[in-house]
């Protein structure tokens, strides 16, 4: 599982990149790790697998690519 550190430094790069994805990739996943975007994927259960087979050591984040962004505090930061 990524550290509260790792997860607020990828909030924050998503939160940057929103109204572009949110344009171009609306109701998608984002996977991103160490606040860079790594990939798009269809959907978070995807998202998911693809961030666990890629850094086996947990540090990434799924983000759900909406227009209007909810912040629910940090668990709204991470999807497990």
């Amino acid at each position: 599982m990524a550290t509260a550190q790792e997860v607020q430094h990828n909030y924050e790069a998503f939160r940057e990149l929103l109204p572009e994805l949110a344009e171009t990739h609306p109701g998608q996943c984002a996977l991103l790790r160490r606040g860079e975007l790594v990939e798009v994927l269809p959907t978070s259960r995807d998202a998911r697998w693809t961030g666990r087979e890629r850094f086996p050591d947990g540090e990434f984040s799924v983000q759900p690519i909406k227009e209007k962004d909810l912040d629910l505090g940090w668990f709204s930061h991470v999807q497990s």
